[in-house]
């Protein structure tokens, strides 16, 4: 990605999947937004599912869009979005536009965090530019066993407990709230054990990763219980991105 911005000079930056599609008035009514709110630096948009033949999957989306409206994008405090970002990752990054002044300053993705980079480029983004929230669904996102997503689970779970550690080192303010991402990933790591989805090599690699997220150096005592005890509480994690 990174790569194929730099050879390009528009204002304007937008990201698609070969297996995703946008909808006709995306990209107009996104540039409308910025116009009207020359403020805001990224619109993005909520999103419907669809299966290998384009048949929208009705009602899949449903949660994940509510969960996004929960956040106050336009919240005069950018700390509030990053925490809320930061705890739980609200963006696709197919449903979103970015000025190509905002991404050159944060310096783009970070390719060393393999399946953990969108979510670390959301929450330097967030903090420093104001993200909008078009409530309009404008993508349609391909669901198929192929998506590298499940392909490529156990390094792509890799890359989002680097991005984990990297973020709080980075923002240590974020610290306090460190549990709920620490808890969105370890029952997610937990989730994908019981469901037996992995050859058993890989358990050892799954079950270090686990351990890795028990002992975040700035994570606060309390924060710490609190993981302990959401996890024995939640027996299905909550789904992210």
């Amino acid at each position: 990605r990174n790569v194929a911005i730099s050879k390009t000079s528009s204002e304007l930056i937008s990201f698609i999947d070969q297996d995703d599609i946008w909808h006709a008035d995306k990209l107009k009514n996104q540039v409308a937004i910025l116009k009207h709110h020359p403020d805001f630096s990224c619109v993005h948009t909520d999103i419907q599912f669809i299966d290998e033949s384009e048949k929208v999957l009705t009602g899949k989306a449903n949660r994940e869009n509510s969960r996004r409206a929960k956040i106050f994008m336009n919240s005069p405090s950018i700390n509030e979005v990053s925490k809320s970002l930061f705890a739980s990752n609200r963006i696709r990054l197919i449903s979103s536009i970015i000025t190509r002044k905002a991404f050159e300053e944060i310096k783009g993705f970070d390719t060393s965090l393999f399946g953990g980079e969108d979510w670390d480029f959301w929450v330097r983004l967030s903090k420093k530019f104001k993200i909008f929230h078009l409530k309009e669904i404008l993508v349609s996102k391909r669901v198929h066993l192929n998506n590298v997503s499940v392909e490529f689970y156990i390094e792509r779970t890799y890359g989002h407990i680097q991005a984990f550690h990297k973020v709080i080192k980075e923002y240590p303010d974020l610290s306090e709230i460190a549990h709920l991402r620490a808890k969105f990933l370890f029952t997610q790591i937990c989730s994908y054990i019981l469901k037996k989805h992995t050859k058993p090599n890989n358990y050892i690699i799954l079950f270090r990763q686990l351990f890795s997220l028990l002992f975040v150096p700035p994570l606060p005592l309390k924060s710490f219980v609190k993981l302990g005890l959401s996890c024995f509480r939640s027996s299905n994690p909550s789904a992210s991105f």
